[in-house]
């Protein structure tokens, strides 16, 4: 193995002492699983760039695989060694959803498709529009292999939160998170002040230095239009759009847009100016997710607080369609690259059905995530539309996209429902409102974003606790103001 980054030593220290704090001081092992759930969720929401450790063949481990890893470990353990009440339900829908996508390899081994598609280890949707690859049969190897291990890790830490974890225990993975963005958001601000007025690349410096320099990873000052690009700890724009948009729903679903209001002005700023075309999606999806939550509270409020969060939510929303317009008009329609990237974007719209007429257009971002999307999704439909390709076959610029490429119509529903049942909707009054809640944060960003890693992220755990939370309880403005009331993790503080 190789060189160890200066953050990789701070992960292996603060694990030792976790362990030996565990072991020798009486701590338990249910608070080690709390603290490496806090640890891993906090990595894979910061999407931090880097490695921890390179293997002699180049390999990269990231951080966040070994401490999920290391976290998977203890579930398993917590699972064997202790006698827990396994919620039903959701075991059920956990079998469901394996089997489907085991149903799914068997069937692309055993009856193997003609179908031919852009492969998620090597594909290039950037390289096939540029006529430099060519699509490729579907191969069944080590990427399935891989993905079916993810997959049984978030299962089996699904199962075991929902069984362990309490209300207090989600809250201090929350505040984790939270704390943990903005001391991200502080860095990119570093980051844009030295390279906007200094032209200076201490910020990209010391992401190589303390985290490593993972492959594909932007490196300098680079300048998109007018501005040079952010990226903060991550390995491009669209990474750090990504955090961004987890930073505000997270701030949404607590109920602490008062108490952050500097931090979603600075969150806001920065989003625009970062040269993350996504950021213009994302704000859109969480307009839409705050006036859902606008009209949730409004139900479930007292009477006699309704008028006062009626004002309060009015001028909210008023004040963030003014900035929003404002900063749209000036940071966007004023920025050359940004406006050519949404011309890019209305062109492949208008010919998507046309293939001859999408290579014209030539190979850009725009073209890569909007036509490898549709393709991706038309090729499953017309060829395997209920059990998909496979694990670790299709790949597209989308997470959708992804996921009904890879387990098919039948496997995203069974998932779908599964994150359903995490959150208990049986419990929940005003369904509607909180499945729009649900779609927005699962949904929408990843129509033209992400990969399968929207299957089985760590970061829906925490996000689940927060949708349940949302409808079931009154949450003051702050995380850690919510109220406490479970003494068991049979409460709906699993939910």
């Amino acid at each position: 193995m190789l060189g160890i980054p200066y953050f990789g030593f701070i992960v292996v220290a603060i694990y030792l002492y976790q362990v030996f704090h565990c072991l020798f001081k009486g701590k338990s092992l249910y608070s080690l699983y709390v603290f490496s759930m806090a640890f891993s969720c906090c990595l894979e929401i910061n999407s931090l760039g880097g490695y921890m450790f390179k293997t002699a063949g180049g390999y990269e481990i990231a951080y966040n695989e070994v401490v999920i890893g290391l976290t998977s470990a203890i579930a398993l353990i917590m699972l064997v060694s202790n006698k827990m009440r396994i919620k039903k339900k959701l075991l059920i829908r956990l079998l469901i959803f394996n089997l489907i996508i085991f149903l799914g390899i068997a069937f692309a081994v055993i009856l193997p498709s003609d179908a031919k598609i852009l492969d998620a280890t090597t594909g290039n949707w950037d390289a096939f529009l540029a006529g430099e690859s060519e699509k490729t049969s579907i191969v069944i190897g080590n990427q399935t292999y891989l993905m079916l291990v993810r997959c049984a890790i978030i299962s089996l830490l699904l199962l075991v939160s929902k069984a362990f974890l309490k209300r207090k225990d989600y809250q201090k993975i929350v505040s984790s998170i939270l704390v943990t963005i903005k001391i991200h958001l502080i860095f990119v601000l570093f980051e844009y002040v030295t390279q906007t007025f200094f032209s200076l690349s201490i910020a990209s410096q010391f992401r190589t230095a303390f985290f490593g320099l993972a492959k594909a990873t932007y490196t300098g000052i680079i300048f998109r239009g007018s501005h040079a690009e952010l990226q903060g700890f991550t390995k491009e724009p669209s990474h750090l759009s990504d955090v961004l948009f987890l930073f505000v729903a997270f701030i949404i679903l607590t109920k602490s847009v008062n108490k952050n209001i500097i931090w979603l002005v600075l969150t806001v700023f920065l989003w625009l100016i970062s040269g993350a075309f996504s950021a213009i999606m994302y704000i859109a999806a969480l307009g839409l997710m705050y006036y859902i939550c606008y009209r949730e509270e409004r139900i479930t409020i007292k009477e006699n607080e309704g008028r006062k969060i009626k004002i309060r939510s009015s001028i909210i929303i008023i004040c963030i369609l003014i900035i929003g317009g404002i900063g749209f008009t000036v940071l966007i329609f004023n920025n050359e690259y940004l406006v050519s990237r949404m011309e890019k974007a209305i062109a492949v719209i208008t010919t998507i059905y046309n293939t001859a007429s999408i290579g014209k257009l030539g190979s850009s971002s725009e073209t890569a995530r909007i036509y490898g999307a549709f393709d991706t999704i038309r090729t499953v439909l017309t060829n395997r539309p209920l059990f998909g390709f496979g694990l670790g076959t299709a790949y597209a610029h989308s997470g959708i996209a992804c996921a009904l490429g890879q387990i098919g119509i039948l496997g995203v529903l069974s998932w779908m429902q599964l994150l359903k049942q995490y959150i208990n909707f049986d419990g929940i009054r005003n369904k509607k409102n909180i499945e729009w809640i649900y779609i927005t944060v699962f949904i929408l960003p990843n129509i033209l974003k992400g990969d399968l890693t929207m299957i089985y992220s760590t970061r829906i755990i925490p996000m689940l606790f927060l949708i349940s939370t949302y409808a079931k309880y009154k949450i003051n403005t702050s995380v850690v103001c919510l109220e406490n009331k479970d003494t068991s993790p049979q409460v709906p503080a699993n939910a």
